[in-house]
This record gives structure tokens, sequence and C-alpha cells, in this order.
């Protein structure tokens, strides 16, 4: 009888050890971009219905940045080994540091890009131009930093992305809306490996000029309490050193065609659309003011975008660059934009599906789990939140 208890507990005792080392085994592996439902370290289900959406929220401090920095990603379907590609989407002038425009309904890119890409949205930055910072904001809301936005998500997030989610550091795309579509386009520029195309919504693209010295400065004031951007961000104009022509996308225009990269530009003519009237009938009747002074505002930013838009296609008609406008009917906010985004799934998810047969171009996948950045992990929330009309 002893005998039998001795042999039994064995058993027992080798079934325990097999459990034990498949499970260290099985939490071992690398977090792989195959299974949507896995939370990387550092990262949270922010609502239930990002959950629900594999939206995940990654908070990590950011050299760059000097500050931590929040990633919204929805990790890709591929199986594991697969050439991970992403498209980034920048936030407008009225971005939040807890979460981004484009992961809420509204925004309906999470609805219209398939499951095989990585869609990546990262959060904060309002009036911050995307892009790298001469000297330290001055404002209400300042971290008292000079943000290198471009560093960020040229360098910083590609590298993050590979290590946590397996997603190559080349042949990715981009997209920005208002404040952040001719930032996109000098992102893009700016790291050709990186990105091979570029979307940009009803943005501001001439910088380099009087126009723009004033403008720009005054839409930071006046949308992000920002009091210094147009000295601080690229330097004052004119003066030695000074930048804004290097983010002056129409001076730039001809770098495309020689990156082998696309770009594609569109805009609204102010008039309201489908999606933009459906909303004020269903939630404006009730504050007429309110309503009345958005959409001024809107097609005040949209007449804007338009006129820089034409600019910037007579631009690129004069040198052949590989730009496609479109002129569509719409205002300036989310509701506008996201009548477009199921035609631009089906055409940025086939640029990159071709860059992916492009020679040189095979799956680079990571064994590292940790990625080099401190992570923080935030405090998870259920509130859900709805997008406001303008950005």
């Amino acid at each position: 009888m002893a005998r039998m208890i001795h042999r039994r507990s064995r058993r027992v005792a080798i079934t325990l050890i097999a459990s034990a080392v498949a499970v260290g085994l099985a939490t071992a592996a690398p977090a792989s971009a195959a299974n949507q439902a896995q939370l990387r370290d550092g990262c949270v289900w922010r609502t239930p219905d990002e959950k629900a959406a594999f939206i995940q929220t990654c908070t990590f401090r950011s050299p760059s940045l000097g500050r931590d920095v929040a990633v919204q990603i929805r990790a890709s379907d591929r199986a594991a080994g697969d050439s991970e590609q992403a498209i980034y989407f920048l936030d407008g002038i009225g971005a939040n540091n807890q979460f981004s425009t484009w992961a809420l309904p509204d925004s309906g890119a999470l609805n219209a890009y398939s499951k095989h890409v990585n869609l990546v949205l990262p959060a904060g930055g309002a009036g911050e131009w995307m892009t790298n910072w001469k000297a330290p904001i001055a404002g209400p809301n300042s971290a008292g930093t000079a943000p290198q936005w471009d560093t960020f998500i040229g360098s910083e997030l590609p590298a993050y992305l590979n290590a946590k989610f397996s997603v190559q550091k080349k042949n990715n795309a981009i997209a920005g809306v208002s404040m952040s579509a001719g930032p996109a386009m000098i992102l893009a520029l700016n790291h050709p490996d990186v990105f091979t195309t570029v979307r940009a919504f009803s943005g501001y693209y001439q910088t380099d000029n009087p126009v723009g010295w004033i403008l720009i400065p005054y839409i930071q004031k006046d949308r992000a309490g920002i009091t210094n951007g147009g000295t601080a961000m690229w330097g004052a104009p004119l003066s030695p050193g000074n930048t804004w022509g290097a983010n002056d996308v129409g001076k730039r225009l001809g770098e495309l065609r020689g990156n082998g990269q696309t770009a594609l530009v569109s805009v609204g003519n102010g008039i309201l659309s489908q999606r933009e009237s459906d909303f004020v009938l269903k939630y404006g009747i009730s504050n007429i003011p309110g309503v009345v002074f958005t959409i001024a505002t809107g097609v005040t930013l949209e007449s804007t975008a338009m006129t820089s838009t034409v600019a910037l296609n007579v631009q690129s008609a004069l040198i052949g660059a590989p730009v496609k406008f479109s002129y569509v009917t719409g205002s300036h906010d989310f509701y506008a934009w996201a009548e477009a985004v199921k035609a631009d799934a089906a055409t940025l998810e086939k640029v990159l599906a071709d860059a992916r047969t492009k020679p040189g171009n095979t799956p680079t996948t990571t064994t590292t789990k940790t990625a080099t950045a401190t992570t923080t992990t935030p405090a998870s929330s259920t509130t859900t939140t709805t997008t406001k009309p303008v950005p």
C-alpha cells in the first residue's frame, strides 16, 4: 500500500512539474500580434467598448517627448511570423492625453480597416503640430519640455511597436487630420523607410510664408493656449537655423517620387455632409446657438484648408508629384472625414500589400517581449466618450 501511494505521488509530482514548465514556456513566449486579446505589458483596456474592439491603451515613458505618452493600438490577427504592418493615425488640434479621437466610433476607422493590419493611435499633442520643437512650450497645459514628435513617431514608436507587437519598422502608412495633416506628410518625407504612403485630410500645408507665420501661432494660442509657437516650435521665421521651410509641404513635394512614396489628400467644400446633417438634426436642435457656432467654425476652418489644398494641388501638378487629390462635400470634423474611411482603407491596405511584395521586404519579427521604454500602467476607465464635432 505504501509503495502504491509512493508511485502515485511520483506521478502527481511529475505531472505538476510538467504543467509548471508548460505554463512557464507559455508565459515566456514573445507577444504576437496574432492574439488580439493579449494585453501587452503596460497596456490596459481603457473601456469595455474598447476591450470589445481589441483596442489596448499602452502608456510608457517617452524620452523624445519628455513625458509619459499613451498610444492606443489595435493589434492585427495575422499568424505569427507574417509581415506585420501598421497605419498610424494622428489626431487634430483638440487632442487629449488619454485617448485618440480615431478610436471613437464616429471616426469610422475601426470598422473600415481589416483586422490584418495594426492600427496605431497616439494620444496627446494638442496644438503641438506633431513636430520637433526647438524650445520648451509655454502655456497653461505645457509640461515645460520641447517635445520631439517627429523623433517619437518616426523612430521611437516604431521601435516600441516592433518590440511589443512585432510590427516591422518599414513600409507602414500614416494619416493626419487638420493640424496633423501637413505634419503627417512631413513625417512621411522625413522617414521614407517607415512610411510608404500618407493620407491627409483638410490640412494646412504652406507654412513658410507670412500667412503661415501668423496663422499657425494664432491657432496654437487660440485652441491650445500655447503662447510661444511662433518662435519655440521652428524658430523665429527668417532667423538663422529656423525650420519653417523644412516643414512646408509644398516645398518638399518633389521628394515623394524619389522616395517611392504616394500621398492621398482630400478637403471638403464646407457644405455639411449627410452624416453631419444627421448629427445636427439628432443632437443639435436643443442647442441652436452652439450648433450655429460649431458650423460656422467648421466652415471657416474647411475654407482655409480648401485654399491650402488647392495651392498644394497646383504645386503638385507643376512637378508631377504622386499625389491624388479629392474634393468632397463636408465640413471640418470627423463626421465628414469618416465618410471617406472605407475607400481609404481599401486604398491604403492595397498600397501596404504591394509594398510587402517589393524585393527585400521580408518579414521582420522580434523575440523580445519587453520594449526599451519604461512602462507605466494607467488606471482603467469605464467611461464611454463621444466625439466633438470639431477636432
